[in-house]
């Protein structure tokens, strides 16, 4: 019997070809997927703020006058307690009446964003 000297398969050319191929299409990939991601924890900050600010709107008309002493005086607006910043800022202005709850996580690489829920 004599044996076939072809065989099937593929060459290391176009083996190559093929990752080289893989690595273009995941290099182009991922800028997307990280924008797409800070997009996201931006867009749970801002909901997370609004949902914050409701807590203290409702906390006002329900005492007037009376100032908002901690976080503990929100919790019982929140029915899942107090919410977190999904990319590890913290929110301040919690307590203060007048102004607007800001969250101190940067946003993508701008120096002066923050998390607000007007501009996610």
């Amino acid at each position: 019997m004599k044996k076939n000297s072809s065989t099937q398969g593929f060459t290391l050319l176009e083996l190559l070809v093929v990752v080289a191929l893989i690595a273009l299409l995941t290099a182009l990939a991922v800028p997307g997927y990280r924008r797409y991601l800070e997009s996201s924890r931006g867009q749970r900050c801002s909901a997370n703020i609004l949902l914050l600010e409701m807590a203290k709107d409702s906390f006002i008309v329900d005492h007037p006058g009376q100032p908002i002493g901690s976080t503990a005086d929100l919790l019982p607006y929140l029915k899942y307690g107090l919410p977190v910043c999904p990319s590890g800022g913290t929110y301040s202005q919690m307590t203060d009446r007048y102004s607007r709850i800001r969250c101190s996580a940067k946003v993508g690489t701008e120096l002066n964003g923050l998390h607000d829920y007007g501009q996610p």
